[in-house]
């Protein structure tokens, strides 16, 4: 069995999980936990009252995340 350590581990892969890894892509050794798929964020129809485009989808704003 092989181990590896990290430098962070991120709890939740939703928005803020997410914008942090982008955020600390290639500075730092991270591990997200979670599923973006299960965030509520995800689970959400359109999205209302944000800066992102009329009509934007919770899922597919997620999967732009990716």
């Amino acid at each position: 069995m092989s181990s590896h350590a990290f430098d962070l581990v991120i709890i939740g892969a939703g928005v803020a999980g997410l914008s942090l890894a982008e955020d600390l892509e290639g500075k730092i050794d991270f591990w997200i936990l979670g599923s973006p798929f299960e965030s509520q964020l995800s689970k959400a129809g359109e999205l209302q009252d944000t800066m992102l485009p009329p009509g934007t989808v919770g899922l597919k704003y997620m999967e732009q995340l990716i």
